[in-house]
């Protein structure tokens, strides 16, 4: 069952998650070099050649997933709420800003962080087309840890619990274990 912490108010959820930039900004500017080569190989390896497609990278901070995307000849627009880069715009996944069926992929690494996670599901069923397909990294598990993990706010047991709530909205395509510690990349197709 997902779990979510406790806000008394949308405005109290918004200003929790910027605190998470200041803490995380000096750690993301160490990794970079890292992360970078591990986006750039789980991009390559589950996403086809671009041929001029979309996608919409949601919490995307630094900007260093739009960067890989780019590189590799999508045209990638990254959203946050508190951007820290000129490839991010300021938004919110909760409430994307941007017309139906706009983006032939969105991506996101974050599901963790949301605070309603079928609200975020539907925006990024919105904004796909029809024939569109969402890739997500998904952790194996978010259990609340205040010390070590005090910005997610979603939680999770095991991955077949967040695929479920998933699969309500989109179909599922491939799945593959990631890079990234305990992590899994999953692919879905939009259900439209």
């Amino acid at each position: 069952m997902i779990k979510y912490l406790n806000y008394d108010n949308y405005d109290d959820y918004v200003k929790h998650q910027s605190e998470k930039v200041e803490y995380m900004g000096k750690r993301l500017s160490d990794l970079r070099n890292n992360h970078y080569k591990l986006f750039k190989e789980e991009f390559q390896e589950l996403l086809p050649a671009p041929f001029n497609q979309k996608i919409l990278c949601l919490g995307a901070r630094n900007g260093l997933e739009v960067e890989v995307l780019r590189e590799l000849k999508f045209f990638a627009i990254g959203i946050d709420l508190n951007p820290k880069s000129n490839l991010v715009e300021k938004g919110d996944f909760h409430n994307i800003n941007y017309p139906d069926n706009s983006f032939d992929y969105v991506y996101i690494n974050c599901l963790d962080h949301c605070q309603d996670i079928d609200k975020v599901l539907n925006e990024v069923k919105r904004v796909l087309k029809k024939s569109g397909k969402f890739y997500v990294r998904l952790q194996q598990h978010s259990f609340y840890n205040p010390e070590k993990f005090s910005y997610e706010c979603c939680f999770w047991n095991n991955i077949q619990e967040i695929e479920k709530e998933i699969l309500k909205y989109f179909l599922f395509i491939e799945k593959k274990q990631s890079s990234w510690p305990n992590s899994f990349n999953i692919l879905w197709r939009n259900k439209k």
